[in-house]
């Protein structure tokens, strides 16, 4: 193998960020009266925002137009993202040595665009990126291989030759699925799934800097 290119997820991955989205559906529910059902944050953790969106008209009867739903669900953590969200450890210097080392990398995420970006910019990693796109993007949720595959055509590259970093076994099942060549990344959102993580995926890690030994033998 000669991996010349990666694809990141950014929440849980990249991001120590889940838990802002363990309440943002709470947050919206309450704000318009309706109730929120307690596994909420568990449910929304599989969906992308427009999922989300169409899952409170559809399942929990909420009467506001999809893409309304869509901009103040993207609100309600911008703040975070600008200005408190952290990397999480190992993050920088892994990212920091694929760069030098002329790896192209992009992301891959369900949260909004313009919101990963301002976290990136804020942490100084935004550059060491050729682009960020979103689910929202593209219109599919991650339980659908368009947005890695989107991302592996601007990358000008085919799925075996591109490492995906994901830390959802949704996620990780997709990217499998489509061809790619998939590291798992611990984060405590999805430690039910750990077993299975593991089990599916090329190789598991607890913190990005430990596939650096991987990245040197595959290129090395």
């Amino acid at each position: 193998m000669s991996f010349r290119y990666a694809i990141f997820d950014m929440d849980g991955t990249l991001l120590d960020s889940m838990p802002v989205w363990d309440t943002v559906g709470d947050v919206f529910l309450e704000r318009h009266g309706y109730i929120a059902p307690a596994d909420l944050g568990e449910r929304m953790r599989d969906m992308s925002i427009e999922q989300a969106a169409r899952y409170f008209v559809g399942e929990l009867g909420v009467s506001m137009p999809i893409a309304q739903i869509m901009e103040e669900l993207n609100g309600i953590p911008d703040e975070q993202y600008r200005y408190h969200v952290p990397l999480k450890p190992g993050v920088l210097p892994f990212l920091q040595m694929l760069h030098s080392a002329g790896v192209k990398m992009c992301v891959a995420t369900a949260t909004d665009a313009s919101s990963a970006r301002l976290a990136f910019r804020r942490l100084g990693v935004l550059d060491l990126f050729e682009f960020v796109l979103s689910c929202n993007d593209v219109g599919r949720g991650k339980d659908d291989p368009l947005l890695y595959n989107t991302c592996a055509g601007r990358l000008g590259a085919a799925p075996e030759d591109i490492v995906i970093f994901e830390d959802a076994l949704y996620c990780i099942k997709t990217a499998k699925q489509a061809g790619f060549y998939v590291v798992g990344v611990s984060d405590p959102s999805s430690e039910g799934d750990q077993a299975e993580i593991m089990a599916l995926s090329d190789r598991f890690v607890r913190r990005l800097d430990q596939a650096a030994d991987l990245w040197q033998k595959n290129n090395g």
